[in-house]
């Protein structure tokens, strides 16, 4: 159960959720609280599910952001996939999510502040997608987009 304070922050973050990346959704408010949506990339090579999940002590606890869709995200000219890697500072990963799916490193965990959004946390999410698909064009390092 969610306190009061917690509420009014997720009705805060849905409504700019709304303006900002209607594509995305609110689930649970007042359970297992995530957040999904579609997102294409500029190349409209894919079309990814992004989840944003939170945690009981949000926004004091930094939410997940997991890839549902695809689920397994491969390497360029590889057999490998990104979900192999598991935590990666090249792939800007941490441990997989439910699943197997990649979890994307989206802040420092000792940056988090109850004061970033959960438009902000989608936005680098939909950053890293891009990152992700012009690797899998040119095989430059996600780093090499995401500096």
């Amino acid at each position: 159960m969610r306190s009061n304070s917690q509420m009014y922050r997720l009705a805060l973050e849905q409504k700019i959720l709304a303006n900002e990346l209607p594509q995305f959704s609110f689930y649970d408010i007042n359970g297992d609280t995530y957040i999904s949506g579609w997102q294409s990339t500029c190349s409209h090579r894919e079309n990814y599910r992004l989840k944003l999940q939170f945690g009981s002590n949000y926004p004091d606890e930094m939410p997940r952001l997991y890839v549902n869709s695809p689920l397994i995200l491969p390497q360029r000219n590889s057999c490998r996939t990104v979900n192999q890697m598991g935590v990666s500072h090249v792939f800007h990963t941490l441990s997989n999510g439910p699943g197997g799916c990649v979890q994307i490193c989206h802040t420092k965990f000792d940056l988090w502040n109850p004061s970033m959004t959960c438009v902000a946390v989608l936005m680098k999410g939909i950053v890293w997608l891009e990152a992700y698909d012009a690797y899998l064009q040119t095989g430059c390092g996600l780093d090499d987009f995401l500096r």
